[in-house]
């Protein structure tokens, strides 16, 4: 992808396809999650000499087309990148809304991807210090396992149990909501986390920089 990474777990959402010149019937194929593919008769295809089209398709649409020529006994290499991330399907919408105690803040999240986002944590990459959440709320619920003691700061994860979906094509806008941080671990101290930074990835590799 843009970020030079393998499919990995998205392998099933790229198709790479090859038309033949001759007319034969064109070959479908779906990398592995290293990212790679393979035309030859060791996979059951033939691979006429001549030149070719190979079209490398995400699920969103977007498409890299390679015209390929073939020798005899050749072995020919065709790499794509595609300039969009394979796991970036969610971002935020409008700003982040703080509570009138400055404890806690929800933001908004769409999947600009063609199927659902599947959550299942939600990992904190960047918080500010003094700052554990307690609750996590989604859709505006209290989420099951919540409070979590002593609270998830800096390096921890939220879990998502069950998983939350997040419908494709941004048909729906997700209230994620990050509440009751306190100062410390055990703490019965609210901290005050306005203007603050925090980095989230949530668990299909989506990152998102909320400053409530």
């Amino acid at each position: 992808d843009g970020g030079n990474n393998p499919p990995g777990d998205k392998d099933s959402t790229i198709m790479i396809t090859l038309y033949y010149a001759s007319g034969h019937p064109s070959r479908l194929k779906f990398p592995d999650p290293g990212g790679y593919y393979q035309f030859s008769l060791v996979t059951g295809d033939t691979v006429p000499i001549g030149t070719h089209r190979l079209v490398a398709k995400m699920a969103t649409g977007d498409s890299i087309t390679r015209w390929v020529t073939v020798a005899p006994r050749s072995r020919t290499i065709v790499d794509f990148q595609f300039s969009k991330l394979f796991r970036n399907q969610l971002r935020m919408v409008g700003p982040p809304k703080i509570y009138s105690d400055s404890s806690g803040f929800l933001i908004y999240v769409v999947n600009d991807g063609v199927t659902d986002d599947t959550v299942t944590g939600i990992s904190f990459i960047q918080s500010p210090d003094s700052a554990y959440m307690t609750e996590l709320w989604i859709r505006g619920a209290l989420y099951p396992g919540y409070p979590s003691l002593p609270g998830i700061a800096q390096g921890g994860t939220a879990d998502v149990a069950p998983a939350c979906a997040v419908p494709p094509n941004m048909s729906e806008q997700v209230e994620f909501q990050f509440m009751k941080f306190y100062t410390d671990v055990g703490d019965s101290v609210l901290s005050n986390i306005g203007g603050k930074t925090f980095l989230f990835r949530f668990s299909d590799g989506s990152e998102i920089t909320a400053t409530p």
